[in-house]
């Protein structure tokens, strides 16, 4: 072998062996850099139920059967939950609300306190409801009354995208009055709400 195969393979081995180390150094070095800069990513929580909170505005007929024609207005909170949100699975929770409604020589205030379930196929959902005014006052035909705890129900159909929802509403209301004959309330209007979007509170478990 000529001198020149010797310093050939002699600098091969020399230039082999001393790039060894350096990737083996900088491969430790790269791979913490890339945790460092993406963040351990926390997985979701088998069993724990995701939530959402929403502001929610309503507004639209009221109707007192036979009696008054008019309109209602509602600002409220609503929490949603659900097992997985991003497929199509049940869903339920509850909204309150402050709610307001008017007709010729006609008008009413309730705090109503609603429970709801029904299925959600992102991004449709519809869903049942009932509940209870917390406190209503009405005024109607010159007559002036006020309770408790009177039922309601409604249906809402819509689209929820996850942060916000617009949906058609439809609920009647029997308000029990004292001071005055009771009043039966139907409503039919559109719900829009944003808020959080869904998340699991629960931390995973180490």
């Amino acid at each position: 072998m000529g001198k020149r195969s010797v310093v050939a393979v002699s600098l091969a081995l020399t230039l082999g062996w001393a790039t060894r180390p350096v990737l083996a150094a900088e491969t430790p070095r790269v791979a913490a850099e890339a945790t460092i800069a993406t963040g351990p990513s926390a997985p979701p929580v088998r069993g724990e139920l995701w939530s959402r909170i929403s502001v929610k505005v309503d507004g639209g007929v009221a109707i007192v059967p036979g009696q008054s024609l008019g309109g209602y207005a509602r600002l409220g909170a609503d929490l949603a939950l659900s097992a997985d949100p991003a497929r199509a699975r049940w869903v339920w929770g509850i909204w309150d609300a402050y709610e307001g409604w008017f007709g010729d020589d006609a008008g009413g205030f309730a705090i109503p306190f609603v429970f709801f379930a029904g299925y959600r196929a992102p991004p449709f959902v519809a869903t049942l409801g009932g509940g209870l005014n917390l406190l209503t006052i009405d005024h109607l035909a010159d007559d002036t009354g006020a309770g408790i705890l009177s039922p309601r129900g409604e249906v809402r159909l819509g689209l929820d995208f996850g942060r916000a929802f617009v949906l058609a509403t439809s609920e009647v209301q029997r308000r029990w009055m004292w001071g005055r004959d009771d009043i039966t309330l139907v409503q039919a209007g559109i719900a829009v709400g944003y808020g959080t979007p869904f998340e699991q509170r629960a931390e995973p478990a180490r």
